[in-house]
This record gives structure tokens, sequence and C-alpha cells, in this order.
């Protein structure tokens, strides 16, 4: 039997980072968070589960890429500003700041142009570091077809990227 109270407990920080990293704000990275667990449920009544962070990270990165896309179909703008944790180097100068900030919201609008396994794979990679070996357990790939998607899309968010630059 399946202990959940440890899952949640182990893996609960990791995915809400994921969601709200990804997503920006408390109620979509709550829905986000939420539907990754009861996703993980169904998912091991069908089957054994070997590694329930990457499973929990996939469903994670999986939905927030949706609502990406679901919010660049309706032009609503994605903010980093309230981002905690974001990795996002700023510093006193302003233009600095204001540039940074561009820089972020290109590459989560370039994310949602990728095709969505090269969006999540990249993400899985990136974003939540996980290994080569992991992705591809976790999305039944091979390792090399991991490897060849995350070259892709690292070209084509650094061509998207270009694009958007003056």
């Amino acid at each position: 039997m399946i202990d959940w109270n440890a899952i949640l407990g182990e893996h609960s920080r990791a995915v809400w980072n994921t969601a709200y990293r990804l997503l920006g704000n408390d109620a979509d990275a709550s829905d986000c968070f939420q539907e990754a667990f009861a996703g993980a449920l169904a998912f091991s009544k069908k089957q054994n589960i070997k590694n329930f962070r990457a499973l929990l990270l996939r469903l994670t990165t999986c939905r927030a890429m949706d609502v990406l896309r679901q919010r660049r179909r309706k032009i609503t703008p994605i903010s980093f500003e309230r981002m905690p944790d974001a990795e996002i180097q700023t510093t006193d100068n302003p233009v600095s700041s204001a540039q940074n900030k561009e820089l972020a919201e290109s590459l989560l609008d370039g994310f949602s142009k990728l095709e969505p396994v090269e969006a999540e794979i990249f993400c899985l990679k990136h974003l939540d570091n996980l290994s080569i070996a992991e992705i591809a357990q976790a999305v039944g790939l091979k390792e090399n077809h991991i490897g060849v998607i995350i070259h892709r899309a690292k070209n084509k968010l650094k061509a998207l990227l270009q694009n958007t630059q003056i």
C-alpha cells in the first residue's frame, strides 16, 4: 500500500515550486498542485510507480504548460514580479531589472510555443533538475531521444528569444 502522506511530505515542496515557478500565481499553482497529486493517485491504481518525484513533476509541468497555452490564447500577460524563487538576476539598475523581467516573460511565452513534449522535457531537465534517466523513465522514451528533444527545444527557444529582441 502506498503511503500518500509520506509522498506528499517528501514531494509537495518540489511540486509546488514547479507549479508556481511556471504559473506565477497561487490560484493556478494550487490547481496544478492538486491535479498532479490526483493524477498520480489515478496512475498508481493502473501501474506500479518507481519514481514518484519524476511522475509528480511531469504531471505538474504538463498541467502548467496547458495553463500557459490557455493564457497565451487569452493574451493575458505573464508576470514574474511576485515570484520569490525565480532565478532571474536583478540589480539596482532599473534598466537591467526591466530587461530581465522582459526576458523572463519572453521565455515563458516561448515555452507555450514549443511542442508540448518539448516544453515538458525542457522544464523537467532545466527547471526541475531531473536527470536524463529520470525524465526517460517518467515519459517512457529512450535517453538518447530525450537528449535530442532537449537540444531541439533549446534551439527553438533560442530562435524565439532572438526574434523577440530588437
